[in-house]
């Protein structure tokens, strides 16, 4: 007659075993949805603020200085060559001519000139929505639009993009691993100018 273990029948330890073996994976996955939907969110406010702060640049005095230069060159009326003027907030230079910090300034902060909660949404600066932003954060690019001429009453239209760069993701859970989710990818929104003056805060 064969002798059987009687420890071979006993299965009251599997489901343990079982869950030991499944419960770190678990975990990994509860972690991972919840670091992209983190992620998500964050990137998703960042097209909105992104979109709300180009509509205030499009409106705004330009930080490219050049540009008024452009808009009073030749003669009233004759049609302005072709331009493109971008400016980096982090270098604080344009591609052409000097930069204007104070004309930054206003697109950053709004017309109170400070990084906090605006309830008065015509005077929201890209830092009253994203807190964490700075000049670093910015570039804006002025390109020229069709047939826009010189001395024109509203001076120049340009096509405005503004992009905000090298934003710093909040809450990551799994930045350890190689930070690949520790940023936020570079957001950036395009508008016709309106009116290249401060005339929106008022």
């Amino acid at each position: 007659m064969m002798f059987r273990n009687p420890f071979l029948k006993d299965r009251s330890g599997a489901t343990v075993v079982e869950f030991a073996l499944l419960a770190p994976v678990i975990m990994v996955l509860i972690i991972g949805l919840f670091e992209l939907t983190v992620f998500v969110y964050q990137w998703n406010n960042h097209h909105r603020a992104t979109r709300a702060a180009v509509r205030l640049a499009s409106f705004s005095a330009p930080v490219a200085d050049q540009l008024n230069i452009i808009a009073a060159s030749g003669l009233p009326g004759s049609e302005i060559p072709n331009y493109s003027i971008t400016c980096d907030g982090s270098s604080k230079t344009c591609t052409e001519g000097t930069y204007n910090s104070t004309a930054m300034n206003r697109i950053l902060n709004g017309g109170d000139g400070k990084c906090e909660q605006q309830t008065q949404t015509h005077l929201r600066g890209l830092c009253d929505m994203i807190t964490d932003l700075t000049e670093a954060n910015i570039v804006i690019e002025y390109n020229a639009s069709m047939k826009e001429v010189s001395s024109a009453p509203g001076g120049l239209q340009p096509v405005v993009t503004l992009r905000v760069k090298n934003s710093a993701m909040k809450y990551t859970l799994l930045s350890a691993f190689g930070g690949v989710l520790n940023k936020v990818p570079d957001t950036s929104a395009t508008l016709l100018g309106q009116d290249l003056s401060d005339g929106g805060f008022q």
